[in-house]
């Protein structure tokens, strides 16, 4: 996966929310294909079990924003499209600044893979 949607992958990487203390406002940008869609998780577990995730009713076919997702929808979000984008083509999402429990700035980054260690 990575932090765009392009030819070679379909959905992005699981953003990271749960620091967040306000809504959080985001971009779609770039030279759609097809539709994208925002999918919800909050499964902690880096690979999401499939009845964990929640698509979203809106799809977005061209560039969009600014959207928001308010406080305490989800921990996780991704975006993901159904269809083979030609090469060149992309969508990346852009978050804006919002705030923690502390009131600092927070900007949402990618879900860590941290896999607590098997001791057996």
């Amino acid at each position: 996966m990575s932090l765009q949607i392009n030819g070679a992958n379909q959905p992005t990487e699981w953003f990271d929310l749960s620091a967040a203390a306000s809504d959080v406002c985001f971009n779609l940008d770039g030279d759609f294909v097809d539709a994208v869609t925002v999918q919800y998780s909050n499964d902690n577990a880096y690979v999401k079990a499939s009845t964990s995730i929640r698509t979203d009713a809106t799809a977005y076919s061209t560039p969009a924003g600014p959207l928001q997702f308010p406080f305490g929808v989800a921990k996780f979000v991704r975006f993901t499209s159904g269809g083979v984008w030609t090469a060149g083509k992309l969508c990346v999402p852009r978050f804006s600044v919002a705030k923690d429990a502390t009131g600092h700035l927070f900007t949402p980054t990618t879900q860590q893979n941290i896999t607590a260690p098997v001791t057996a």
